[in-house]
């Protein structure tokens, strides 16, 4: 008995194909009966799919980048924390608002990210938030005290956080199998508490020798990274 899948770009639909989530289809899937297959044992879901397919390096790779990019997102939410000591010039309400820019970002990027990746696909969706979320991690570090300028990097860095997580935990599970969801979920999730860790450990060793600005230029790295290990692959 033999089990073949040949994958396809986007086509027509037709009897013996079906479309994946991802916007990827499949085509002729020889089943290995033999009987002269029927319309019905010919025909193949989007799941069976991805069980004959099984669990390998892509899939280890692809969790490994959305881990990352859901590290990214704990970086840019936690940072402020750090930063907000060390600007001692704004008040108890501009910090306030300062700290809220990012999740009112949050808040429009969710419904946006979640209609791009089903409208444009998962992974251009993907490199676009967490590549939205560096750069202007990044260019918070370079517009100064001036706190509508944070304000905004932080609204627009909040966007793509938002759009790093409604594609993430879509686009996992569709490509593993039943039996590697669960695990592939765990592992995903795990990259909170891995971008925790690393916003707490560079503002611990950077802040105190090199300022806030250079903390947060370190804190875009992780999005920027993820951004180009998703378009690369």
């Amino acid at each position: 008995v033999c089990q073949k899948a040949t994958l396809f770009p986007s086509r027509p639909h037709s009897a013996r194909r079906g479309r994946m989530a991802s916007g990827v289809e499949l085509a002729e899937v020889d089943l290995g009966v033999d009987e002269e297959p029927t319309s019905a044992s010919a025909a193949i879901t989007s799941d069976r799919a991805v069980e004959l397919v099984g669990f390998g390096s892509f899939h280890v790779w692809l969790t490994l980048i959305l881990t990352l990019g859901n590290a990214a997102d704990a970086v840019e939410v936690l940072s402020i924390a750090l930063v907000l000591p060390n600007l001692t010039h704004l008040s108890d309400a501009d910090k306030g608002a300062l700290t809220a820019a990012v999740f009112a970002g949050a808040l429009v990027g969710a419904v946006a990210w979640g209609l791009a990746g089903d409208l444009v696909g998962r992974r251009p969706a993907l490199v676009a938030s967490t590549l939205l979320n560096g750069l202007f991690a990044l260019a918070s570090s370079a517009v100064g005290e001036h706190l509508g300028a944070l304000c905004a990097c932080r609204f627009f860095a909040g966007i793509g956080v938002a759009g790093t997580n409604a594609v993430a935990f879509t686009l996992l599970p569709e490509f593993l199998p039943a039996s590697k969801r669960g695990v592939g979920v765990v592992v995903l999730a795990s990259g909170w508490m891995c971008g925790s860790v690393y916003s707490a450990a560079v503002g611990w060793s950077v802040i105190p020798k090199r300022g806030w600005r250079a903390f947060l230029a370190a804190s875009s790295a992780p999005a920027l990274v993820a951004a180009a290990a998703a378009a690369a692959r």
